[in-house]
């Protein structure tokens, strides 16, 4: 089994006690995905299945490699983040005619979340089924949420790009880019389809975003953003932090699939180095999670937030790795975890949702224990 421990870090000798700990990965598995050709994009469901697209078909997999559903109208126009699941494990996904298409976890019922105005699309049935049995089909039900567009053309209309769920709020977050004039934003939407924040500008008037194609959110509520040369976190409140653009200074970076774990530490997969970068969430860079390969590179990242394994696609096949921590690691992470749920569930207001997840964020008194959580961490390293 590959350790991915074993990797050397580069960033000038100096080691991050924490972050080598917790990427104390082994790869036991690396199963070929049966119903696409490459893996343009992830979105983890649970420790044993995920969705996987490539630019033509989105599957539903599991560690074997084996499709459970297939859906065949996702936007091929791109290739970003065009899907994600959200705390119920509803999938959202941008179809080919830029709607925001909700299906039910069940797989029985999709909705239209969102319609765009770029559609030219007729509302019809839509059928959906697993391959083994089409004569099978769901209920398609309508359900219009109108963007605030003002034309119906395509070059002057924002087209979304990629999407996320926040864990936290169950929001959906949308990073879309119009042609004429050129512009980009990340928007974000309630439960119900209302836009409550739109994040374009930083300080200084001028546009975070060139063109987002990927977007996550981390644990400590800043929003990351794969932009064409750089990765680009903001904070809750959409001011801008930082701007990532490869290590070592000047090396360049071409991003694309990210993620976050449980400590806001951020993976980007770079086409340049043809590795998989690691750095805090405060942008400095920790080390490279793989060695480059000539033959392919990782194109697409997903967080299994019940295993805390990181699952990595390819870009020219369907080889999905998935990487799992070290028992002892597991522990660790775990005790992360264990303290955050704690501070949430002594909270009067706290809420939990079928699966026990919390559907509340207290960002603000989780901060206060964060130092804590850190303290006892390093209690548990050997010296």
């Amino acid at each position: 089994m590959e350790s991915l421990v074993d990797i050397k870090t580069r960033d000038g000798g100096k080691r991050h006690v924490q972050n080598e700990r917790l990427l104390k990965l082994v790869l036991p598995i690396s199963p070929n995905v049966a119903g696409v050709f490459s893996c343009h994009h992830i979105s983890c469901i649970t420790s044993e299945r995920a969705w996987v697209n490539d630019s033509k078909s989105l599957i539903l997999t599991n560690k074997a490699g084996e499709t459970l559903h297939h859906l065949e109208d996702l936007c091929h126009k791109t290739y970003s983040g065009l899907h994600a699941v959200n705390r119920e494990d509803e999938l959202f996904y941008i179809d080919e005619e830029y709607n925001i298409i909700k299906l039910s976890r069940d797989m029985d019922r999709a909705i239209l979340f969102i319609k765009t105005t770029a559609s030219r699309r007729k509302l019809q049935s839509r059928f959906w089924a697993q391959p083994s049995t089409l004569e099978q089909s769901a209920i398609w039900t309508p359900q219009y949420v109108t963007w605030s567009f003002s034309t119906g053309d395509r070059i002057s209309t924002w087209r979304p790009q990629c999407v996320c769920c926040s864990p936290f709020t169950g929001d959906l977050l949308v990073g879309m880019i119009k042609d004429k004039p050129e512009s980009s934003k990340v928007t974000r939407y309630d439960q119900s389809g209302q836009m409550t924040q739109t994040i374009q500008y930083n300080d200084k008037d001028l546009e975070l975003y060139r063109g987002p194609r990927f977007i996550t959110e981390s644990n400590n509520g800043d929003i990351v953003v794969c932009d064409d040369d750089a990765v680009v976190v903001t904070d809750r409140e959409g001011r801008h932090r930082f701007s990532y653009t490869g290590h070592p200074l000047g090396s360049g970076l071409s991003p694309s699939g990210i993620c976050t774990d449980v400590l806001s530490n951020i993976f980007i997969c770079d086409s340049i180095s043809k590795t998989v970068h690691m750095i805090d969430k405060d942008g400095q860079f920790l080390l490279h999670l793989m060695e480059p390969k000539d033959e392919d590179k990782p194109y697409s990242l997903g967080y299994n937030v019940y295993t805390h394994s990181l699952w990595v696609g390819t870009l020219y096949n369907n080889t999905l790795s998935i990487y799992t921590h070290s028992d002892q690691v597991s522990l660790e992470v775990s005790l992360v975890i264990g303290l955050r749920t704690l501070l949430l569930t002594g909270t009067s207001s706290f809420t939990s949702d079928n699966n026990g997840r919390p559907t509340r964020c207290f960002a603000t008194s989780f901060a206060l224990v964060l130092p804590i959580i850190f303290f006892l961490l390093d209690a548990n390293f050997d010296p």
